[in-house]
């Protein structure tokens, strides 16, 4: 045997004969793997006694479960006409393109997701967002110009686009001390609650 494994949906070994039979009826659901199994368990083409022998391709999944030892070092890699392509190593650390379009990042409980360069999102028809990760800090652009930089020093700079604003929808808390070069004021007088009767 190997450890580089694959196995498919239309081909299975049969242990009555000693040989790889085509499924029959056709399944339903068509796929094909392609993994590594470090401790060199079969995969379900592969000579064995029971399903419970075989390897899949994930650390979780592996007959060397029953053994002592931590499971490691599985990678696999699917096609699935239902599922789409996924990409798994260990065991639920996935990509996954599927069939509806979508693209999925799935870190493990214990993972996340890491990008190292810069991010360009772009959409059929609008113009692309840049997303500049850096020394300089974090900034996140629109097409119009307008951008939020979050800088090593750990400030905030909120920029709108030439004859954009700065809009806040809700209550406005400011703990801190507000400094302004440009301060324009309300020209309306304060409102002012008149004061109780003795």
């Amino acid at each position: 045997m190997v450890r580089i494994k694959g196995e498919n949906s239309d081909y299975k070994y049969v242990a009555a004969t000693g040989q790889i039979h085509e499924v029959q009826p056709t399944p339903e659901q068509l796929y094909l793997q392609l993994f590594i199994c470090p401790y060199d368990h079969p995969s379900r083409v592969e000579a064995h006694e029971a399903e419970t022998d075989c390897c899949v391709g994930t650390d979780a999944d592996c007959p060397h479960n029953q053994s002592s030892e931590t499971v490691t070092g599985h990678a696999l890699i699917r096609l699935d006409e239902k599922t789409g392509i996924s990409l798994v190593a260990g065991d639920r650390n996935q990509i996954i393109l599927d069939q509806s379009g979508k693209i999925l990042l799935c870190p493990s409980d214990t993972g996340q997701v890491e990008i190292h360069g810069n991010l360009t999102l772009h959409h059929p028809n609008l113009p692309q967002v840049s997303l500049d990760i850096s020394e300089r800090g974090i900034t996140l652009q629109s097409p119009s110009g307008a951008h939020i930089h979050l800088d090593p020093q750990g400030n905030i700079d909120l920029t709108p686009a030439p004859q954009g604003h700065v809009r806040i929808h809700g209550n406005l808390e400011v703990t801190g001390t507000i400094h302004s070069k440009n301060l324009t004021h309300n020209t309306r007088p304060p409102h002012v609650s008149p004061s109780p009767l003795l």
